[in-house]
């Protein structure tokens, strides 16, 4: 028989974010899981949540200028769009912070079905600000963009790197304490 774990041991377990909700969805289900999370997130205490969003925002918004620099340098040539990619979804802790955030969510999930490109991809690039963008949008790095990641004086770089491991670490902690209320929850709209 296994020992029982405290809730401590419980929200240190996870130290990758899950893929729980990255899959298509119609826009109904979408909605239905939102306010569902939405609603669970309410149990918490307000400073307990917003604590790590806050670091989240933050550091998006750190990274904000130089990637979308990035993106007006390279992305205009590309041959193979990173954004058509196929397994680009939300996934629950970029949920999780949406709903947090308290603003107004994005209509869908990336897609309704598997074959369908991205629902934000419009012919200059993303339609959604970068805070909105599922994380994976947010930080991603292509050949050209780590050519000019590389070009970048060497504070610049560590700093990145510190704000892409606090983003990080702020995502796990937001996914770990819904965790410990509601462990086993699969995005499902039940």
């Amino acid at each position: 028989m296994k020992p029982k774990r405290s809730r401590r041991q419980r929200l240190q377990q996870r130290t990758e974010e899950s893929r729980l909700c990255a899959k298509p969805m119609d826009n109904e289900s979408w909605r239905r899981v939102l306010g569902r999370l939405n609603r669970r997130l309410q149990v918490f205490p307000r400073d307990a949540i917003l604590q790590p969003v806050r670091v989240i925002e933050a550091g998006i918004g750190i990274l904000n200028a130089p990637m979308e620099a990035y993106c007006r340098a390279t992305c205009g040539d590309c041959l193979d769009p990173c954004c058509t990619g196929r397994k680009v979804f939300y996934n629950r802790a970029d949920l999780l912070y949406l709903v947090a955030l308290r603003k107004a969510w994005p209509l869908g999930q990336t897609r309704v079905r598997p074959e369908d490109p991205c629902r934000f991809l419009g012919p200059r690039g993303c339609l959604l600000p970068r805070y909105l963008r599922p994380y994976v949008c947010v930080w991603f790095l292509c050949e050209a963009h780590m050519e000019l990641f590389q070009a970048e004086p060497p504070t610049v770089q560590r700093r990145w790197i510190q704000t892409l491991l606090d983003i990080r670490n702020a995502r796990l902690r937001l996914e770990n304490l819904f965790e410990s209320r509601f462990p086993g929850d699969t995005c499902d709209e039940a």
